[in-house]
């Protein structure tokens, strides 16, 4: 079977930088949950704009299911949703104006004249809990609000996979609860396949099939139950606070890697 993303040998540098990613390699399968984990400046976000077809010039190649991302089809197979902090309090723009928005891609005009379209915005806005906000300006509602509209805007696409860039930054512990349960129903009404990236640990954990630890080269690839302690130490390569256990980890200069790493050579 086609993987719904495929990342074969993936290598990228900004003009006049050093690579950010190095011989990145890993699938995602139809149905698949895999969480994407990595320090900050690691190459996750830049991975992810790869992916979707935002950023060119890498070497190697990336698929989604089996065509060229910056391809109109396979676009159209992406749900998207960025990181973001807010939007100004003043910015001209309601819910529904940000959900709406999902449509593009698809065809406007028979949106806007479709009952059936109309009916599926409205399913999505209940699903998620957004259809008494739709009216309020953007600028008003809270993070985790503003987390299910860009949710919402992504799934009117009707994609095929999801991928989430930092979706729980800002959201309380309710919410990150609320956020996985909304993730595991999509992934089993829909079919969904999902690479999020998070630097929620044991969220993942804890709800991702895989994980793929990333820090410029892949440093883990495999079933989330497999990930240890010392495997996340290695990937983060620095003095790192864990999230789950709120304390200290150092990695000793000497010591090295043993995570795995044939998918980043």
């Amino acid at each position: 079977m086609t993987p719904v993303i495929s990342v074969e040998n993936v290598s990228f540098a900004f003009p006049g930088a050093s690579k950010v990613l190095e011989n990145v390699s890993f699938q995602l399968q139809a149905g698949e949950f895999i969480g994407l984990i990595g320090p900050n400046g690691g190459g996750k976000t830049t991975l992810l704009k790869n992916i979707i077809g935002f950023l060119g010039n890498y070497q190697g190649k990336i698929e989604i299911l089996g065509m060229n991302p910056k391809a109109k089809q396979a676009r159209q197979k992406m749900g998207y949703v960025p990181q973001v902090a807010s939007f100004p309090k003043d910015f001209p723009a309601t819910v529904e104006d940000i959900i709406l928005m999902g449509i593009y891609g698809r065809n406007p005009f028979v949106f806007f004249q479709s009952k059936k379209f109309r009916s599926e915005l409205a399913k999505i806005t209940e699903f998620l809990g957004l259809e008494k906000t739709l009216s309020k300006p953007i600028g008003e509602i809270s993070r985790g609000q503003l987390r299910k509209v860009l949710l919402a805007r992504a799934l009117l696409r009707e994609p095929d996979v999801l991928i989430l860039d930092e979706p729980l930054a800002g959201v309380d512990s309710s919410g990150h609860i609320r956020f996985f349960e909304i993730i595991h129903d999509l992934q089993k009404s829909k079919g969904l396949s999902i690479l999020m990236s998070s630097h929620h640990v044991e969220s993942l954990r804890r709800h991702a099939d895989a994980i793929v630890c990333l820090n410029r080269k892949v440093h883990f690839c495999n079933s989330a139950d497999l990930i240890t302690d010392k495997l996340i130490t290695h990937t983060y390569e620095c003095e790192l606070e864990k999230f789950y256990h709120n304390r200290y980890f150092h990695i000793l200069p000497d010591e090295k890697h043993s995570c795995q790493e044939e998918n980043a050579s």
